[in-house]
């Protein structure tokens, strides 16, 4: 069986890779998003004057594709396709080169439509299959990508499933450099995915193409000037799990707000006006001096059990596709449940479902239950609403499933695959917009939520926490009225 077929693709039809680790683009990408970035970046301006001038895009240089989600990705020749765009679309480059709009429009006739309008393409049959050969074929491009960008390809090939040996025949680069390159990569992915960022904060200083990552990332093991001082990372015991995710035994509360003065301080001009990102260590960062005064007690009694802290999902444009996993076994779930479960979060409520909460169902168990839950003390009947929850959810998803005689998608025994395929229904059906849908797959996959729900009933070890219930509950609102109103 042949890797890939060819292909003859309208133009309209092809979009740029939202999930190019090369691209560093913000959260929630668009296509403009990525226009703007290549145009400021790849020289794509001037390649779409090469291309006008040769009458069209080279021979023997297809570009290559894979679909997803109904569309049509463009995993190599990002660029070409980008300028190919603009000669088709002088105002696709307004953003960036206003004055180039009329100059672009000029090298446009009729021939060259119609040249462009169609692109000869390779087709893969997924994203996984193409990446290796993809990244063969560019090793020598890999070395001379901005460090950060290395990094992200790093995360993303990990995280796909490769191994550290793996990426390293692929891209030619040491462990040692990949393993650092994942932890700096983890740590600059949470940090500026904290919620303090202000919008001005994130447009202005916090261009991840541009800002200098050292700044920020030399700082947890620079040696202080004082001789018994510790280290930074010592202070926040920070470390890094299997997966190279971030790992400490500090509240998430002190320890994200440790890391935002930091990241103030290696960002925001001004913010600290002693300190030097080259020389300086987090001593010279008086907010954080005093702030790590305010909290001493906290910091240096800090609990010995240390909690796993991922940078959460960007919302998405992108349709992601819900997949099966399979079941893990007794040990294997009870270890993810207990390092999930540990997350902090925060509420005021004292009650898992709030009054505004309003369903049209006309199964009594499932009323009971959600009347239940609105009266409830969370104070006092945590385990109780944690096993209800459960329930509620799973009897909403049957009862979707059933209204739209979708019932043989019901997977008996397993909550998991009847959330998958209620979340696909809903999908295709269009009842969830992108945006919720990958939020819902992340729940799923990164929050590890149905083996927390079997920890409620099968481990002792495993106690729900009234903060975590409400934040479930808040996530999984909209699928359960969607199945409820339906």
């Amino acid at each position: 069986m042949p890797r890939y077929t060819t292909k003859e693709i309208q133009l309209d039809d092809l979009y740029l890779d939202e999930k190019n680790p090369r691209f560093i683009v913000p959260p929630n990408p668009t296509q403009q998003s990525i226009v703007d970035y290549l145009i400021e970046n790849e020289e794509v301006e001037q390649l779409a004057q090469d291309i006008a001038k040769s009458g069209g895009l080279y021979a023997g240089e297809r570009v290559i594709i894979t679909e997803e989600n109904g569309r049509w990705i463009v995993l190599e020749g990002n660029r070409r396709i980008c300028a190919c765009k603009i000669l088709m679309n002088p105002q696709l480059i307004a953003n960036r080169r206003l004055a180039s709009v009329d100059k672009i429009s000029l090298l446009m006739n009729n021939e060259l439509k119609q040249t462009l309008a169609v692109v000869d393409a390779d087709v893969m049959k997924n994203r996984l299959e193409a990446q290796s050969s993809l990244a063969a074929k560019h090793i020598d491009g890999i070395k001379k990508w901005s460090t950060i960008s290395k990094h992200k390809f790093f995360a993303l090939e990990f995280d796909a499933g490769k191994s550290i040996e793996e990426i390293s025949m692929i891209t030619g680069v040491s462990l040692a450099k990949i393993k650092t390159g994942l932890k700096e990569y983890r740590i600059i992915d949470y940090v500026l995915k904290l919620p303090f960022w202000t919008q001005t904060e994130c447009e202005e200083y916090l261009n991840l193409q541009e800002i200098k990552t050292t700044r920020l990332t030399r700082l947890f093991s620079a040696k202080p000037s004082k001789a018994d001082a510790k280290r930074l990372r010592e202070i926040i015991d920070l470390d890094y799990d299997d997966d190279y995710h971030i790992k400490t035994s500090l509240a998430k509360d002190v320890f994200d707000k440790i890391l935002h003065i930091v990241a103030q301080a290696a960002f925001i001009p001004d913010y600290a006006s002693d300190f030097n990102g080259t020389r300086s260590t987090y001593e010279d960062i008086p907010q954080l001096m005093q702030f790590l005064e305010d909290n001493k007690l906290i910091i240096e009694n800090k609990s010995g059990n240390k909690n796993i802290y991922v940078a959460p999902e960007p919302k998405t444009n992108v349709d992601v596709k819900p997949e099966t996993s399979e079941k893990m076994s007794g040990k294997e779930e009870e270890k993810a449940v207990n390092a999930t479960s540990n997350k902090q979060f925060t509420s005021k409520r004292n009650v898992l479902i709030p009054e505004d909460f309003k369903v049209n169902c006309t199964v009594v168990k499932i009323n009971d239950i959600i009347n239940e839950l609105k009266r409830l003390n969370l104070n006092y009947c945590v385990n109780a609403q944690a096993v209800l929850l459960r329930v509620l959810l799973e009897l909403s998803l049957k009862y979707y499933l059933n209204r739209v005689n979708e019932s043989s998608k019901i997977d008996e025994g397993h909550l998991e695959g009847t959330y998958v395929a209620a979340l696909e229904s809903m999908r295709v059906k269009k009842l969830l917009n992108s945006v919720e849908h990958s939020n819902l797959v992340q729940l799923k996959k990164s929050d590890k939520i149905f083996s927390i729900f079997n920890g409620y009933v099968h481990y002792d070890s495993v106690v729900p926490n009234k903060d975590v219930l409400i934040f479930y509950f808040d996530n999984l609102r909209r699928i359960i009225e969607i199945c409820l109103n339906s």
